[in-house]
């Protein structure tokens, strides 16, 4: 392929990937924002069925659950169709959950149309166009792709009063036919960007390809060094020539008999990293997942030898989620996002029964709403363009965002004021969308690029653990109390805890001097040259 046309679709893949971000970010502001909105909706289904703190939160804490704690099994799923096919079967979900919703006559049957349906199918959703954007683009810029995505769901939020009004206009039972109309309009529609991004073998990694991290490579070139990318081409194509010429006299002199015309292809010896590392990492060639994972089930303890029995495809499926949970720090870090999710769910779920019950009306709680997207769309932004840039790892500024969280809820028992409470809500917000998000690039640094997608199917779902349990604590304690000042420092403990796992996750990690780039026995790997 000539640089000229090499740069042309460098170009064009660079750019289908920001529309594919672009999309993801639509989406967010209908699918995961309406979720993220059920402080509303909390408040009308009480009225309606005349139900418990706690009957009124199932709902969406289920949705909230499936969203983040179906991604194993979503992973498995457009592992095996495709991830177009898996966004027409979450919006399907999604659209008949609302649609059905809408005729429930118990608080209970939405416990399965809006918190099964809805749940599982925004999963879908969620899910794909994450994996594919984190497929798109490097590991550095995780971060800043995944965020500017999920700004969406903030802005989502500050159509609260949008969504009251819908309420008191038409009741909540049209309003969610509404948004099933919408929703399907939008959604269908999504799924074209993902056309010609399907993957022939609808795997998540395809062996017979390059690496994943030179295909995100490619992607992401900037097109005004294209003619500096060319020249890197003619040195990189010189340096293989002399590398296997090389290669040759060596095999001509340790076995003079040897016929070198058998068509076989020349392997590269281990190339030495002390003198020169440039070239060390443009030739090495890169980890397979059977290479990595192939010795957990094939180890022969007695000869400690590797045997040859090949993995199947559902194996090694299974096998990479052992390989992640042998990682020390990563099972620290879990512990901690489960803390995290159950305290930071809460104002997601029953914020709006909290402020009603400190006597503001509701369409002042839409107002309140409004605020807290605001925050929440200034946390994303920050998020974006920060942690990427930061001198400190994931791992550590998810740590510090817990303890800022920690502050802010200690302080919203003694506040009465609803403008006391406005502000308190707006402070809080910035922090939960660092928390509500910053999970998918985390996962980046607390796993191997084979075991990517399986780490962060195991974040979210220790989230959608976390968000299961939150009625339970938070809305049980009201029932019992009247009041939701022992649940938020009961939310402010569970952050501090948590900010507690996460650092020593980092202590762990850092002791075991384990890179992110490394496989899980601590080799240190290197990916290919960036050309």
């Amino acid at each position: 392929m000539s640089c000229d046309t090499k740069g042309i679709c460098d170009f064009f893949k660079k750019h289908w990937s920001i529309v594919i971000v672009f999309t993801a970010f639509i989406n967010n502001i209908f699918y995961s924002g309406f979720i993220h909105s059920y402080n509303l909706l909390y408040l009308e289904l009480h009225n309606t069925f005349n139900s418990t703190a706690t009957q009124t939160g199932i709902p969406g804490a289920v949705s909230v659950s499936l969203f983040s704690g179906c991604c194993i099994f979503v992973t498995f799923i457009f592992q095996k169709i495709g991830h177009q096919k898996t966004v027409i079967l979450g919006v399907t979900l999604c659209c008949l959950g609302l649609l059905v919703s809408s005729f429930s006559q118990r608080i209970t049957w939405l416990y399965i149309t809006y918190g099964v349906f809805y749940g599982f199918g925004i999963c879908c959703i969620y899910m794909s166009f994450t994996d594919k954007i984190m497929r798109s683009f490097k590991k550095r810029y995780s971060s800043t792709v995944t965020c500017t995505a999920f700004i969406g769901a903030s802005l989502g939020i500050m159509l609260a009063p949008v969504i009251e009004w819908l309420y008191k206009q038409y009741k909540w039972r049209v309003t969610l036919r509404i948004f099933s109309g919408v929703f399907a309009v939008i959604g269908y529609s999504s799924t074209l960007v993902l056309v010609d991004c399907e993957s022939t073998t609808h795997g998540h990694y395809n062996e017979t390809e390059e690496s994943d991290d030179n295909e995100e490579g490619k992607q992401n070139k900037d097109e005004n060094n294209s003619e500096h990318e060319c020249r890197q081409d003619e040195d990189t194509n010189d340096s293989i020539e002399k590398l296997e010429r090389k290669e040759e006299d060596n095999s001509r002199q340790s076995d003079g008999n040897k016929d070198h015309d058998d068509g076989e292809p020349v392997m590269f010896k281990e190339v030495d990293h002390t003198n020169d590392v440039s070239n060390a990492k443009m030739y090495e060639e890169p980890p397979r997942v059977n290479d990595v994972l192939q010795d957990l089930v094939t180890v022969n303890d007695e000869k400690h030898e590797i045997s040859t029995r090949p993995t199947t495809t559902m194996s090694l499926y299974f096998l990479k989620y052992i390989t992640v949970f042998r990682r020390k720090d990563f099972v620290t870090a879990l512990l901690g996002v489960l803390l995290t999710a159950t305290a930071v769910l809460f104002s997601y779920i029953s914020v709006g029964n909290f402020l009603f019950q400190k006597g503001v009306e509701k369409v002042n709680i839409s107002i309140v709403m409004l605020w807290m997207g605001f925050g929440d769309v200034i946390g994303r932004i920050l998020t974006a363009v920060c942690s990427d840039r930061l001198p400190v790892s994931r791992l550590c500024q998810y740590a510090i965002t817990d303890i800022v969280a920690a502050v802010t809820s200690i302080c919203l028992p003694f506040i009465s004021t609803e403008k006391g409470l406005t502000v308190a809500l707006f402070v809080l917000s910035m922090p939960r969308a660092v928390l509500n998000i910053l999970p998918a690039a985390l996962s980046t640094e607390i796993s191997t690029d084979e075991t990517r997608p399986e780490a962060m199917a195991l974040v979210y779902l220790m989230f959608g653990i976390g968000a299961l349990i939150t009625p339970y604590i938070t809305d049980s304690i009201y029932d019992v109390t009247g009041t939701y000042d022992l649940t938020w420092i009961i939310c402010t403990a569970l952050y501090v805890i948590a900010a507690i796992f996460l650092l020593l996750a980092l202590h762990i990690k850092k002791q075991n001097n384990v890179l992110v780039y490394d496989r899980v026995e601590k080799t240190e790997i290197r990916p290919t040259a960036e050309l």
